[in-house]
């Protein structure tokens, strides 16, 4: 874990001379307290949110539409966030290893659950999901590391399209029965 402001300043203020005279020390720890302050404090990641949403004609297609439709658009969505997701584990799952994490690999074994949603919270159709990768990955080792968020980050708008893109292929095909 990151530590805090006051842990940071502690562990500086202890290692001030232990025989700096009382004023100096009080004006050393206040100046160790504002530099703290104003340093960012880093929190842990414990996951990414890729959310996916169908165009809205597709959603109001699926609020009117029959079983059958209904059927066709939840089987593309299903499908097209399965080829996003195995396009994240073939090229945008990395971790980092070696000497100050400078090296990076690539990662296995996504967590990633799925979480579909019918509607906006004003109760329109909007068919979307929340795809969350744990922030956890096997490296080449074996051994489960943090996931490089860099690389995950930088693929969003690709991931995106690739689910849009899939979605109306599948769309397209089960109109024309393919």
């Amino acid at each position: 874990m990151f530590k805090t402001i006051a842990e940071r300043t502690a562990a500086r203020a202890a290692r001030l001379p232990a025989d700096l005279p009382e004023a100096e020390r009080a004006g050393a720890v206040a100046e160790i307290e504002a530099q703290e302050a104003g340093r960012r404090t880093r929190s842990a990641v414990a996951g990414y949110d890729l959310t996916f949403t169908v165009p809205k004609s597709v959603s109001v297609l699926w609020a009117l539409g029959d079983h059958e439709v209904q059927a066709a658009v939840e089987g593309a969505r299903h499908d097209a966030v399965a080829a996003v997701l195995g396009l994240v584990e073939d090229r945008f799952l990395h971790t980092r290893i070696g000497s100050g994490s400078k090296i990076r690999v690539p990662g296995r074994g996504a967590i990633a659950p799925a979480f579909e949603h019918h509607d906006t919270r004003a109760g329109d159709p909007n068919l979307h999901t929340h795809l969350v990768i744990a922030n956890r990955v096997q490296g080449p080792d074996g051994r489960w590391r943090s996931v490089d968020g860099q690389v995950l980050y930088q693929a969003t708008v690709a991931c995106s399209e690739i689910y849009d893109s899939t979605v109306a292929d599948l769309l397209a095909c089960a109109v024309r029965r393919c």
